[in-house]
């Protein structure tokens, strides 16, 4: 019987557990896709900031780098600098 008893608050503990746990994983996954769009949205901010700063000083090779490689063929460092 002490055994039942000692099991019994484990086996309510893991029950309780196992109804809150799907809540728990879409909080935690929401939490973590807001995260990752935060992070993104700093890395591409810094990106633009770079590029922006490149074309400002005339770096127009070093501005260059952050096209895609299809803009980059259609694109000159003239044309950058012109624009």
């Amino acid at each position: 019987m002490k055994k039942v008893k000692a099991a019994l608050p484990l086996a309510v503990s893991l029950a309780l557990g196992l109804q809150v746990l799907p809540i728990s994983t879409r909080t935690v996954q929401a939490e973590a896709a807001a995260n990752a769009a935060h992070h993104s949205a700093k890395v591409e901010y810094k990106r633009a900031n770079a590029f922006l700063t490149n074309v400002a000083n005339g770096k127009a090779k070093e501005a260059k780098r952050y096209f895609s490689r299809s803009l980059q063929s259609k694109m000159s460092e003239e044309d950058l600098k012109t624009w």
